[in-house]
């Protein structure tokens, strides 16, 4: 009440509305009104109740709806079910810079946590990326168990180089502040956190398919399979942070190349790139295929 009072409202009315199902939600309306509320007007809020119910519960019931999608689809995946796009077969080509992560060493934290402490581990590692992600317009497609499956959308108005600057700004944050919490996970006796992440750009499918009564909002495509790649060689080359030579060459930092990989499912080698500024690691000539 007092927060009311300090932004100069002198009044305030507080009662509740009848849901459909039986349910309540309280309703509050204040006035900076110099009397405040006279009986006429409190008079006509009570007999406005029924028809305010109404309209209140859709604006409730659709908030409510685009935060469930947005938290478990996420906001553009989101946005296309809001619109009906439901129907199995539903999708579009888009280019995207691409990125797929995986937590290192999780056989080991599963091992050595209690249940309690996994899960917050996990949520702690899930958090810390996608504030990140989310910083630089990204969107987690999928988890995959303590994996992350996340594209950043080429819109209209955009460049490959944006999505691909962006793609690498998050992943450099998220490894940032991820050593920040690890820091204090230390001094709590809990074992430090880390990731490898694969960065790609390129063209992938991103639709909707599944069963029958189940199904999935995915992005599809070769360079999907190389994003998961490009994450697998990271422990192999020693550096947490790998591209392909396509989006090293859609961003301004200089990167050195690490060779050229043969890896599963992919037809041709990868040339894979790491940031210059993460040397010293295995180099190139010294990286096993």
């Amino acid at each position: 009440m007092g927060e009311l009072i300090g932004m100069g409202l002198t009044d305030y009315y507080c009662t509740r509305v009848r849901f459909s199902g039986g349910r309540w939600c309280v309703l509050t309306i204040a006035t900076d009104q110099s009397d405040g509320f006279d009986d006429t007007e409190i008079t006509c809020f009570d007999g406005l109740l029924d028809h305010i119910g109404v309209v209140l519960e859709l604006h409730v019931t659709k908030r409510i709806e685009h935060s469930l999608l947005d938290t478990y689809l996420g906001e553009r995946t989101g946005a296309r079910v809001m619109h009906g796009h439901i129907r199995r077969g539903d999708g579009e080509t888009i280019r995207a810079a691409l990125w797929f992560s995986d937590v290192r060493d999780f056989t080991v934290l599963t091992e050595t946590l209690s249940v309690e402490q996994l899960l917050d581990s996990l949520n702690v590692y899930f958090e810390t990326v996608e504030r990140a992600v989310r910083a630089h317009g990204g969107e987690i497609l999928r988890f995959v168990g303590d994996a992350m499956l996340i594209v950043f959308a080429q819109e209209n108005d955009q460049t490959a180089e944006t999505v691909c600057e962006n793609a690498l700004r998050a992943a450099k944050a998220a490894l940032a502040d991820l050593a920040k919490v690890n820091k204090d996970r230390s001094k709590g006796g809990l074992p430090s956190l880390r990731f490898g992440v694969g960065l790609h750009y390129g063209e992938v499918v991103y639709g909707n398919v599944g069963g029958t009564h189940r199904l999935d909002f995915t992005v599809m495509g070769v360079a999907v399979n190389r994003t998961a790649r490009l994450e697998s060689l990271t422990k192999q080359i020693g550096t947490p942070l790998l591209m392909s030579d396509v989006l090293a060459s859609h961003i301004s930092e200089p990167t050195v190349c690490c060779g050229d990989f043969a890896v599963k499912g992919v037809a041709e080698p990868l040339t894979v790139h790491a940031l210059e500024s993460a040397l010293p690691f295995a180099p190139a000539s010294e990286a096993k295929d």
